[in-house]
């Protein structure tokens, strides 16, 4: 862990040793969020700030799948 300030903590580092995905959520190897809030994923940020994840969109591009 990387100390930012006197008390806080910023960076944790680890290992996933396992994880799980509701199949609700995860088909067909892709993630599909519904729109209930309580279903999607949530993610630190820093210094105590947290995001959920949003309304899905795509971009034209030259990438294959």
């Amino acid at each position: 862990m990387i100390k930012q300030g006197a008390e806080s903590l910023d960076v944790i580092i680890g290992e996933v040793v396992a994880a799980y995905a509701d199949a609700e959520q995860f088909i067909d190897g892709r993630w599909h969020f519904s729109d209930d809030p309580q279903k999607r994923s949530i993610h630190y940020m820093a210094g105590g700030e947290f995001y959920m994840t949003g309304e899905a969109f795509r971009t034209e591009s030259n990438y294959s799948e």
